[in-house]
């Protein structure tokens, strides 16, 4: 069966059609970025390849060429987005254009079939580097779906070079077109579908986030810090824990209310994080007591981390709009063994801050 090149062609703009209407659809539910760029990505492409259907002269030939890196720019556009970064940059927007003009420029010296291999082979280029950027980023979440769309552009380089060699060989340029719609075909499914798990893998992580994280403090709840801890300790040969108990806790509730004592709780988080970094597990295992993973340290090392704490907390007020509260922490300090289930490394770090209580609280015990 012949492949008619108009068919081929309409089917393929109806196919991005039909995902950048689904796109503009969840963009209106969402108002999310990402969407409408990839709707419009997808848009593009519909009317660059409705356009060459139509019989053109060399700017229009140029411009549908442009048009087609137009709609890769904006699939890269939509994944800065979607990661949190300016959507655009000047080269993402110079190298549409510059594709035009060197087809342009190399139509107008009689060499239409250089033309078309020049053009084809700065898009494969543009698309391999969008399939790198979905490959080699978002590594703070799931990253299944960005595997899909990173594989699925990758799959039209291939297609690409094949039809430079088709142009270079001076064959029929329609053959070469056919052979990228065809493949387009096939790989816009795969590439949409990949979209679609990059949103839902996001999605899930966000609910997973907050299933384990304690809402008032941004700390982990007892159950994240549990299930991450263990992650976290899996194949070190030395970790430390640490279970942090703030001092007369109830008496600032008493005497200033439970908002101040809510901001007493956030404040302790923050300094903790301030004298440790991002690096450690934090987790608030319920009231005003905290518990601190710190993978690689012994007892000793960990024991100077915690008395940086308790210096961090006694030097200065929390302040609670106009009322400054001064409190103060007591810390157990305890070894994790290599391979044994974090509550019992918890259960020695708790003998131990019922030590420091016992002896005066606003201190450590290790």
């Amino acid at each position: 069966m012949a492949l008619d090149y108009s068919t081929v062609h309409f089917c393929s703009a109806l196919l991005s059609v039909s995902y950048g209407t689904m796109f503009l659809v969840l963009w209106a539910k969402r108002r999310e970025k990402p969407l409408l760029l990839w709707s419009l990505s997808l848009f593009l492409a519909a009317g660059a390849g409705y356009g060459f259907t139509l019989q053109g002269g060399a700017w229009a030939t140029a411009l549908l060429y442009g048009l087609i890196a137009g709609n890769v720019t904006l699939i890269w556009a939509g994944g800065r987005a979607f990661d949190g970064r300016a959507p655009f940059e000047w080269r993402m927007a110079a190298l549409p254009v510059l594709i035009a003009a060197i087809h342009y420029g190399a139509t107008l010296s009689g060499e239409p079939h250089i033309a078309n291999a020049l053009a084809t082979l700065l898009l494969g280029l543009n698309v391999f580097a969008v399939g790198r950027y979905f490959f080699t980023e978002g590594a703070a979440v799931p990253r299944f779906g960005r595997k899909i769309v990173a594989g699925s552009l990758f799959a039209y380089i291939p297609i690409y070079l094949v039809s430079v060699a088709l142009s270079l060989l001076e064959m029929e340029s329609r053959i070469s077109a056919i052979i990228i719609l065809v493949g387009d075909l096939v790989l816009n499914n795969v590439f949409v579908v990949g979209l679609f798990s990059v949103i839902e893998d996001r999605t899930r992580h966000a609910l997973r986030v907050m299933a384990e994280t304690d809402e008032m403090t941004g700390a982990l709840n007892r159950s994240g810090f549990l299930k991450q801890g263990a992650r976290r300790v899996a194949g070190e040969q030395k970790a430390a824990m640490l279970l942090a108990d703030l001092d007369h806790f109830k008496q600032i509730n008493d005497t200033f209310g439970h908002a101040a004592g809510d901001a007493v709780l956030k404040g302790f988080v923050e300094r903790v994080r301030a004298v440790l970094g991002e690096s450690h597990l934090v987790g608030r295992m319920g009231g005003e007591e905290f518990a601190i993973l710190l993978p690689g340290l012994d007892t000793a090392h960990a024991a100077g981390q915690a008395e940086a704490m308790r210096v961090a907390m006694a030097a200065g007020p929390i302040l609670w709009g106009d009322i400054a509260i001064m409190a103060t922490v007591s810390i157990g300090v305890a070894a994790h063994q290599c391979g044994e289930p974090l509550e019992i490394s918890l259960r020695r770090a708790d003998e131990a801050l019922y030590r420091a209580k016992r002896t005066g609280r606003n201190r450590i015990a290790a």
